[in-house]
């Protein structure tokens, strides 16, 4: 399980290497399961914005989540409620 609150950086490889085939990352953003596959750290110009840990940005079709130091650009997640 992630824990929204740390650095991007662990946050990231968390993700990468719990990816398929083994079971995946997760965390939880308010009462919903978020299983993530795939993710990206934002550049570190763009994480200086300063987002409290597990605000969800959705931007057109893309959603990142504010992590303890930045922003992680979600590629490929499920919500589960």
């Amino acid at each position: 399980m992630i824990d929204l609150a740390w650095p991007s950086k662990k946050f990231y490889n968390l993700i990468r290497g719990f990816t398929k085939p083994y079971p995946p990352a997760f965390s939880y953003i308010k009462e919903s399961k978020i299983i993530i596959w795939k993710a990206s750290i934002k550049n570190h110009k763009e994480n200086n914005i300063g987002f409290v840990p597990g605000t969800i940005i959705v931007d057109k079709e893309q959603a990142s989540v504010g992590t303890g130091d930045g922003i992680i650009k979600l590629i490929n997640f499920i919500r589960i409620i």
